[in-house]
């Protein structure tokens, strides 16, 4: 009985043994799996949104993203003419997360537009903050 109840035993620590070496895989296996579905996204190509732009109302905008030697570059243009392909600066795309700013002349005076966003395959979701007026903004991609 004593040697019957020592194997039950020993076959415990086996199989939590066992089951904690696959706990183990897993996490590493999914932590593989996200850092590599977020390396994955790329923001190359057109995206359009629109939102509502201060004492204007509704605007529709477009952006221009083109990958070279690993680093972005994109322009930036609105349905209203006050952006005409102006360029994107300072762009970032840190795993899922994806920043940038824009200067424009107003008519009056150059603005700066800080946008920021969440990134998935086919949309980037976030907002803009021009120094005291700000909005949420969200582009899908053009096909």
């Amino acid at each position: 009985m004593r040697i019957q109840r020592q194997t039950v035993v020993l076959e415990e620590i086996f199989m939590s043994k066992k089951a904690f070496g696959h706990l183990v895989f897993a996490i590493i296996f999914l932590g593989c799996f996200t850092v590599l579905s977020f390396a994955a996204v790329d923001i190359s190509g057109t995206w359009v949104g629109s939102t509502e732009v201060p004492d204007m109302g509704m605007d529709e905008f477009t952006l221009v993203f083109e990958k070279t030697d690993g680093a972005y570059s994109g322009k930036m243009s609105d349905e209203m003419g006050m952006m005409d392909e102006v360029e994107l600066e300072d762009i970032l795309l840190e795993g899922d997360k994806l920043s940038f700013h824009v200067e424009f002349f107003n008519g009056m005076e150059y603005v700066t537009v800080y946008l920021s966003f969440t990134v998935t395959q086919d949309a980037l979701e976030g907002g803009w903050d021009a120094g005291g007026d700000a909005g949420e903004i969200n582009f899908i991609r053009k096909k």
